[in-house]
């Protein structure tokens, strides 16, 4: 699995990450988590609003800080 955050704010980036390691746990999954925080790399990935969730490729949230109970949801749809 892999899951990618991006956010202009690196804060916003260490909350997000904090709460999928968390929800990774809890669901007991293997996943590659990478944070993108670069503008050029967010432009690149055609992205114009974050912070943004994906999972395998797939947005899951943009333009909101999803809750850990909907990154469980979001993980477990992708499983």
């Amino acid at each position: 699995m892999d899951i990618r955050i991006y956010a202009k704010e690196e804060e916003t980036c260490k909350c997000i990450e904090r709460d999928v390691i968390r929800a990774l746990a809890a669901l007991d999954v293997v996943a590659y988590v990478d944070v993108v925080n670069d503008p050029d790399e967010i432009r690149k990935a055609g992205l114009v609003t974050t912070p943004c969730l994906t999972i395998n490729g797939n947005i899951k949230t943009n333009g909101k800080i999803p809750s850990q109970e909907e990154i469980m949801q979001y993980i477990k749809e992708e499983i």
